[in-house]
């Protein structure tokens, strides 16, 4: 009897090996599957979320410059996950990384990242080192001058277009009327105000002449003009009228020239001075079957 229940009882054991043996493959793979998963959560928590900035921050406070700069490179891979604050902590550690390992120009970018997104920012003097906050000094005053150079140019380009379609028009306007009613009063005024200071004054001088000789030679004349018609004595007439022919053409070869002058005054304005260059427009040329060739000049005043 007891034989018996001694080679049931080893029946059933060898029975129940198998599904022993299945059972503890069944854990091990799970046991490895659990782990596989804690292991690609812990990768992925390195550029994810708050973790990856807690990495972050474990390296740079253990003076591990070269990881820290690594993993901010990770994190700022794929900014857009992370919000302003956070952004400007990454950038932060990055540029004292950077400046601690005496690379300047990366921590001037990282410094000038953040004041792109906050230019009021300034270092904790508490956590930072005197060297850092200088040089992030220098860097943001820098930064906005540069802003400050950008806003300027952005006005007096604006002001520039608004000039130049605006106020030159109606200044050399204004110009022209001027320079040519000067012209109309007396020659070589035009030319002095328009600062052709040698032709302006020769003009000016020779008209002045010429209108000083004219009023002197109407007068003159008109007196010899009467003591000729006046004149009785057959000896003088011959006399008085020499007389008062010579001052009849000087009279009018000073009316000449001043008209000369005058006219030429007013030509030189038109045709030969730059700042009026554009008064005239090119002659519209025409062939007419009985005057001939005809030319139409148009003027602007």
């Amino acid at each position: 009897m007891n034989k018996c229940f001694y080679n049931l009882i080893i029946i059933l054991i060898i029975s129940l090996c198998p599904l022993l043996d299945s059972f503890s493959q069944s854990q091990t793979d799970s046991l490895t599957s659990n782990k596989q998963d804690t292991t690609v959560f812990a990768d992925t928590s390195r550029v994810e979320g708050v973790d990856s900035l807690a990495l972050l921050k474990k390296d740079f406070e253990t003076f591990e410059y070269g990881n820290a700069i690594i993993h901010s490179n990770n994190l700022l891979a794929r900014k857009e996950r992370l919000n302003s604050q956070q952004l400007v902590e990454v950038y932060l550690i990055k540029a004292i990384s950077h400046f601690t390992l005496a690379e300047d120009q990366p921590a001037e970018r990282s410094f000038t990242e953040i004041l792109k997104i906050d230019s009021s920012f300034t270092p904790d003097s508490t956590k930072t080192s005197p060297k850092i906050i200088s040089f992030f000094s220098k860097i943001k005053e820098d930064y906005k001058q540069k802003l400050l150079e950008r806003e300027t140019q952005t006005v007096v380009k604006l002001d520039t277009v608004y000039i130049v379609q605006e106020m030159p028009s109606k200044k050399f306007e204004s110009q022209i009327r001027k320079t040519f009613f000067l012209s109309l009063i007396f020659p070589g005024l035009g030319q002095i105000y328009n600062d052709h200071l040698i032709k302006g004054w020769i003009l000016t001088t020779l008209s002045a002449a010429s209108l000083g000789s004219m009023i002197f030679f109407i007068i003159d004349s008109n007196k010899k003009e009467d003591l000729y018609y006046k004149e009785i004595n057959s000896f003088l007439i011959k006399e008085k009228y020499d007389d008062y022919n010579f001052s009849f053409k000087m009279r009018n070869a000073s009316i000449i020239a001043f008209a000369t002058l005058w006219l030429y005054s007013q030509i030189d304005l038109v045709f030969f001075s730059e700042s009026n260059a554009n008064l005239m427009i090119l002659p519209d040329m025409k062939l007419h079957p009985l005057y001939g060739v005809i030319l139409n000049y148009k003027y602007n005043f």
